[in-house]
C-alpha cells in the first residue's frame, strides 16, 4: 500500500474477528473488546467467537447470534462429539467451515485472528482460501514464546503460509515470527492504555503509615507468583511493607500455588484483594508505592502500561516486550525472574529511596503516553488493515464487495 497510509473505502472494510469468549477472564478478551471500540467506525468488525468444546445442548457445528459493544457477533458451537468421534480434528474442521459459512453470508472482506492460541489460525487460514479473502494474524500473550512449545507449531506455520499480514506485541516476536516461521509482512504494534478507561478513586483499607508494595493480574506461574512471594518473603526482614495483591489466582493452579502463601514466613504481610474490576485497577496501583511484575514470558502486558500511568515505580522482569516498554534504570528497574534474591534486593533498595521511586514513575508517566497512547495503537492498525485492504483490492476479488483504491 502507497505510503503506509489508509485508503479510503466506499464503505467501512467488514472483518471477521475471530476470537475466544469476550466474558472469559483475563486480559485477551479485554484487549478484544478495546480493539472493538479502536478501530471504528473505518473498520467494522464482526466477532466470531470459538466456543469451546464440551458438552452442552447446543448440538454439532451450531452457530447463534449475539451482541457486544452495539453490534451482532455469532458464537460458533462444536460438541465432544464423543458419539461420533474422539478427534478433535473433526471438530477444527466444523469451526474452519462455519468462519466460511459466516464470511460468505456476512459478505466479510478479512478474517483476522485476535490471538494464534490452539488451532484458531489454521480454522481461519482454511475458510480464508475456500472464501478467497485475505487473512490477518495477531499474536497475542505467550503465543510467541510459551505457546511456540505446545503442539501447534506445525498447524501455526500452515496458517502463517497462508497469511496477508501478521501482527506482533513487540520486536522481539517479530523476529522470532520472522526467523521461525519465516513470516513476510510483519506489522509490530504496541498497546496503549487511556486513563478515560478507570475510576478516579476507590475505597481501600490498608494498614495506617506503612509502605506498600502491589502486584496486579490474574496469579499463575507463568507471571512468576512463585518468585514473588519468595522475594518478598526474603525482603521483608529489612522493611516494614505489605504486599497487596490485586487479582485471583488461577483456577487452574489455586491448589499448587495457594499454599506458597501459607508457606511463607510474614504471610499477615500479604494483602490478596481478589478480583478487582478493570476500572478500578488504575486507583488501586496509586495506593501502592512500588509495583513488581515477575513474569517469566509476557509480550505486551497491559498490567505494566497501567502501572506506567498511575506514575508509580516499577521493577518487572527483563522479558518479553517488557524491556521495550521501560528501560533499566530510566522508567523502572528490571530483574532476572528466577532470581529472588535479585528481586528482594531492588523492593528493598527502591523502599528505601522515595526520590528514585518519584524520578521512576515520573519517567514511566511521560514514556507511555507519548509511545503507548490511542492515537498512535489506531493509526497502526488502520495502516495494517488498510495493508491488507490494499492487496484484496490488487487481487480484485473476495466475498465482500469492491473498495476504491
Amino acid at each position: 500500500m502507497p505510503d503506509g497510509l489508509f485508503p479510503p473505502f466506499t464503505r467501512p472494510l467488514r472483518v471477521g474477528f475471530i476470537t475466544e469468549p469476550l466474558e472469559n477472564p483475563g486480559g485477551m478478551s479485554l484487549a478484544a473488546l478495546r480493539h472493538l471500540r479502536l478501530v471504528a467506525p473505518e473498520i467494522e468488525l464482526v466477532p466470531l467467537v470459538i466456543e469451546p468444546p464440551g458438552p452442552s445442548d447446543q448440538g454439532l457445528g451450531v452457530v447463534l447470534p449475539f451482541t457486544v459493544e452495539e453490534r451482532q457477533g455469532f458464537r460458533i458451537f462444536a460438541d465432544e462429539l464423543s458419539t461420533r468421534s474422539r478427534s478433535h480434528r473433526n471438530q477444527d474442521y466444523i469451526y474452519g467451515q462455519k468462519i466460511a459459512w459466516l464470511a460468505s453470508q456476512e459478505k466479510l472482506d478479512v478474517l483476522h485472528v485476535f490471538g494464534a492460541f490452539g488451532n484458531n489460525a489454521l480454522m481461519a487460514a482454511t475458510a480464508a482460501l475456500e472464501c478467497d479473502i485475505p487473512l490477518m494474524i495477531s499474536f497475542r500473550g505467550g503465543d510467541l514464546d510459551v505457546h511456540l512449545f505446545g503442539s501447534y507449531a506445525s498447524q501455526l506455520q500452515l496458517a502463517i503460509n497462508a497469511a496477508t499480514l501478521c501482527v506482533c506485541l513487540n520486536h522481539g516476536a517479530s523476529r522470532r515470527l520472522s526467523s521461525l516461521f519465516g513470516a513476510k509482512v510483519i506489522h509490530t504494534i504496541r498497546n496503549h492504555v487511556h486513563a478515560d478507561a478507570f475510576v478516579a478513586e476507590v475505597e481501600i483499607v490498608l494498614p495506617r503509615g506503612k509502605p506498600i508494595v502491589g502486584c496486579f493480574g490474574r496469579f499463575r506461574q507463568i507471571t512468576g507468583f512463585e518468585q514473588l512471594l519468595a522475594a518478598f518473603d526474603l525482603s521483608a526482614d529489612h522493611h516494614e511493607a505489605f504486599l497487596l495483591l490485586g487479582g485471583e489466582i488461577h483456577p487452574k493452579e489455586i491448589q499448587w500455588l495457594a499454599p506458597k502463601l501459607e508457606q511463607m514466613r510474614h504471610p499477615r504481610r500479604v494483602l490478596h484483594l481478589g478480583h478487582i474490576p478493570h476500572r478500578e485497577v488504575l486507583a488501586t496501583m496509586r495506593v501502592c508505592d512500588l509495583l513488581v511484575f515477575p513474569s517469566i514470558a509476557d509480550a505486551s502486558p497491559n498490567k505494566v502500561l497501567e502501572g506506567m500511568l498511575a506514575r508509580r515505580a516499577i521493577a518487572a522482569s527483563k522479558v518479553g516486550g517488557i524491556v521495550e516498554m521501560i528501560r533499566h534504570d530510566q522508567e523502572g528497574v528490571l530483574f532476572n525472574p528466577y532470581d529472588t534474591a535479585e528481586i528482594a534486593g531492588i523492593i528493598s533498595a527502591l523502599l528505601a529511596d522515595p526520590e528514585k521511586r518519584k524520578r521512576l514513575g515520573e519517567a514511566a508517566f511521560r514514556r507511555v503516553t507519548t509511545h503507548f497512547n490511542r492515537d498512535r495503537e489506531r493509526r497502526d492498525w488502520l495502516a495494517a488493515y488498510g495493508q491488507v485492504a490494499f492487496k484484496k483490492n490488487s487481487i480484485s476479488h473476495g466475498v465482500g464487495g469492491e473498495m476504491n483504491d
